[in-house]
């Protein structure tokens, strides 16, 4: 099964049995932030996302699909604040703002 995932896929995957094996230790910001921007970083070259699209909007899109991943609970979809925390993460690291695009 885990042969047909893509890398999105797997992140996922990998990411919905982090919260379920790890109830004390969820993943955190840091990590949540490293895996979803490597996604969007693969997303960039693949050129799924438009050079319009801001560093927001694409990280929403991959949070969503991540939500919508089979096997993850409700209780560990990311909330607004995380969301804002991983963001954050992800574009104080980078040294343009543009850097996905």
């Amino acid at each position: 099964m885990a042969f047909n995932m893509d890398m999105a896929a797997r992140s996922y995957r990998n990411l919905t049995l982090s919260f379920r094996g790890s109830e004390r230790q969820s993943p955190n910001c840091l990590q949540l932030a490293l895996r979803f921007s490597r996604i969007m970083e693969l997303r960039a070259v693949e050129g799924a996302h438009l050079a319009s699209t801001s560093t927001e909007d694409r990280l929403r899109e991959i949070v969503g699909e991540f939500h919508q991943s089979p096997g993850l609970n409700a209780k560990h979809r990311l909330d607004e604040e995380k969301f804002r925390s991983v963001l954050n993460m992800i574009t104080g690291t980078c040294p343009d703002p543009y850097c996905w695009n």
